[in-house]
């Protein structure tokens, strides 16, 4: 009943390498006279990583505090947010106003610009720990989770007897993957007073899933009496009094729990009729205690066997209840543990995933699949040392399971160490041979791995005929033929990379990593159409922020090769709006503010560029052109110190340093300057323009002691 669970990014960040990104540089440089040099414009690609970390959902399931969202239909809304706004304009700072429109706006889903309003509320009234906990709230819908914490976290040290925020923050650091943080913040909150039966509850769950029954029951009794309604933890102590062998105590408590909430797990509580409860003898008997739990023992597989098929379709929200229901009756199905892991981490909730998971090999140790993806799952939790501790001890335990091999041969790829992952897929290699095994997908992947290793050392030749010995062993590796696809970019045969892709964009239409390459490919084999089409097809319909700022960033390119500045810049604006830090995306937009002679504004972008990039020698080179076109070499020069440093072969960059030196009046400089410039270019007709005008000046410094 164990599936196989494949994690893309963890894949995609050990045998894929990084997507080359478009950039535009344009080539300037400035004579003494602030005449513009009329060289051929080149277009630069640079070849930086993607960042492919992501984080999980907010489990909302528990009983969450409320937060702010008022749902109007979609005629109303403008109307109402126009009539809010009219009444802000009349009393600015308005605090209930304020939170009015942040309510209309997170009722649409638009929890940014909600958060924007409730961050004015602040502005008035800065230690209003309701207000923080709000912002908590949207900043965490919107998927920010992080800036979520600080306002979780400003919300109780304003309130610290305020549960609210302790809860929440707990839930977040879980989402992150620090569960042991969660406990120290909910631990906090009780020490400070902050007392609600959800805190407990929660704490209570992760005493349970470490097995410390005592504990658990000691909080979900303090819960209880905190908040007697609390279906959470009403139900939890019927679980832990049927785990106890407690079955009297347990119908007791779901009875309770019954009467609280009559839906969900209510179906089969229902059931526990009084007619059955007792039998004429001091104990239950089994048929009590299954009609109590609506399924008997002979029926939790038949459950957990249905659950499967489900999870076969796809229908993972249909087979969640049915686990849950498996999991009340037995807490430690490993069947059970294994599939709602593998359930929570299909919804992108990899942090409980990997909690049922971790549970079930702490019941039994000798796991191959379970505790593969539960390596998986903590490798894309950013958990590498967890994640390579479990892939040993299952190789310790049973070394003949090769997809442990695999992964952690990523794991050490990614850490750098490169002789131990050859080792070890070697060592994979003759465990395969040794077995006389049939299953080439295996083969593949080790073979691509190696591939990777080879790559990473340098040997292009080597990775190359690995990668085809993985295609041969499995035609439809996709990995092996992504890889060759980036082996034809490097050495810039477009067609072949044109043809990898295309395959793996044709087999899987939602690969837009492929998709990206493919379009790059395609822009550099004069193909720009279609290319323009591929990155509009990933701006139109990612979810990844990369890889959208990447489509935009490249459409502006394309759109300024064809001359149409206004839209060039329109794109590149879009894919700054997604990240404003993309150093690629400034500097293009320089470039265009260039073409359209807005040399202020160019200087700007090009400044942020070298703000963000100290050492940026495009920016540099053409910070220090541009202050000398607008009449200001004190600027100039420190720009085209740096560059010189950076670029020591580039004859434009020395001559437009001597050219700063020679108009601040730094005539020995200048003098030394000009004189190698006309040394390097001697005779060569390309720089005759320029060589013309260092022999003047040096000819003008003889004479004349300053120049302005």
């Amino acid at each position: 009943v164990f599936l196989l669970f494949i994690l893309f990014l963890v894949n995609s960040c050990a045998s894929k390498t990084s997507l080359k990104k478009e950039t535009l540089k344009e080539k300037k440089s400035i004579s003494p006279t602030s005449e513009v040099s009329r060289k051929k414009k080149k277009y630069i690609f640079l070849n930086k990583p993607l960042s492919n970390k992501t984080f999980s959902k907010i489990p909302h399931e528990k009983g969450s505090q409320s937060v702010i969202g008022s749902k109007v239909s979609a005629s109303q809304f403008d109307k109402t947010v126009k009539y809010y706004e009219g009444l802000l304009r009349r009393k600015p700072g308005n605090k209930a106003i304020l939170i009015k429109l942040a309510s209309l706006y997170a009722g649409r889903g638009n929890y940014l610009k909600a958060a924007s309003y409730l961050r004015l509320a602040l502005a008035n009234q800065p230690y209003d720990s309701e207000v923080h906990y709000k912002l908590g709230v949207l900043y965490e819908k919107a998927g920010h989770l992080r800036r979520a914490l600080q306002e979780y976290y400003e919300a109780f040290r304003t309130s610290p007897s305020y549960p609210a925020p302790y809860y929440r923050a707990g839930l977040v650091y879980q989402a992150l993957g620090y569960p042991e943080k969660a406990v120290v913040v909910w631990q906090k909150a009780i020490k400070k007073g902050a007392l609600s039966a959800q805190i407990y509850s929660a704490l209570a769950e992760q005493a349970l899933f470490k097995n410390q029954l005592k504990r658990a029951e000691e909080l979900l009794k303090q819960a209880v009496a905190l908040d007697s309604s609390s279906f959470e933890a009403i139900n939890m102590l019927g679980n832990l009094a049927l785990k106890k062998g407690d079955l009297r105590s347990a119908i007791t408590y779901w009875k309770k729990a019954v009467e609280v909430k009559k839906r969900e797990k209510g179906e089969f509580f229902q059931k526990a009729s009084s007619d059955y409860i007792f039998s004429g003898k001091s104990k239950l008997s089994p048929t009590a205690l299954h009609i109590a739990v609506g399924v008997g023992e002979k029926q939790i597989q038949g459950i957990i066997n249905k659950a499967l098929n489900l999870i076969k379709k796809g229908q993972y929200k249909k087979a969640k209840p049915l686990l849950k229901r498996a999991l009340d009756v037995d807490s430690n199905s490993l069947s059970a543990l294994s599939l709602m892991g593998y359930v929570l981490a299909q919804e992108g909730d990899i942090a409980r995933a990997s909690a049922y998971w971790m549970k079930a090999v702490e019941i039994k140790k000798n796991l191959p699949e379970v505790t593969h993806n539960l390596s998986l799952a903590l490798l894309a939790l950013g958990r590498k040392k967890e994640a390579k501790a479990y892939l040993e001890r299952l190789l310790s335990l049973n070394n003949t399971y090769m997809p442990a091999y695999i992964t952690l041969s990523r794991i050490y790829i990614n850490k750098g160490n490169l002789e131990s992952a050859e080792k070890i897929l070697n060592e994979a290699l003759k465990i395969y041979s040794e077995q006389g095994a049939s299953k080439p997908q295996l083969l593949a992947k080790i073979y691509n791995q190696l591939g990777v290793v080879k790559q990473k050392n340098g040997d292009i030749k080597r990775a190359y005929k690995l990668y085809k010995k993985a295609l041969k062993a499995d035609k439809n590796n996709p990995e092996a033929l992504y890889n060759l696809g980036l082996i034809a970019l490097l050495q810039e045969d477009y067609s072949k990379a044109i043809a990898n892709f295309r395959r793996l964009v044709t087999e899987n239409p939602l690969d837009e990593l492929s998709r990206l390459n493919l379009a790059y490919a395609q822009a550099n084999n004069g193909y720009l159409t279609e290319a323009i089409r591929n990155w509009r097809k990933v701006s139109q319909s990612s979810k990844n922020n990369e890889y959208l700022k990447i489509a935009l960033n490249n459409l502006g390119v394309a759109y300024f090769l064809n001359k149409d500045f206004k839209k060039a810049e329109e794109y590149f604006n879009l894919a700054l709006k997604k990240d404003p830090m993309f150093i690629p995306a400034i500097d293009n937009m320089a470039a265009v503010k260039l073409k359209l002679k807005d040399f202020n504004q160019a200087i700007k972008l090009y400044e942020q560029v070298v703000e963000l990039d100290i050492a940026n020698k495009e920016a540099r080179k053409n910070l220090g052109a541009l202050y000398l076109k607008i009449g200001k070499p004190e600027k100039a020069l420190p720009h085209l110190q740096s560059a010189i440093s950076l670029l020591p072969d580039d004859n434009n960059v020395l001559f437009n340093l001597a050219s700063a030196h020679h108009l601040l009046g730094n005539r020995k400089e200048a003098r030394l300057l000009y004189k190698e410039f006309l040394k390097r270019v001697g005779q060569n007709p390309k720089w005759y323009e320029k060589a013309t005008k260092a022999e003047n000046a040096l000819r003008s410094l003889s004479t004349s002691k300053h120049i302005r």
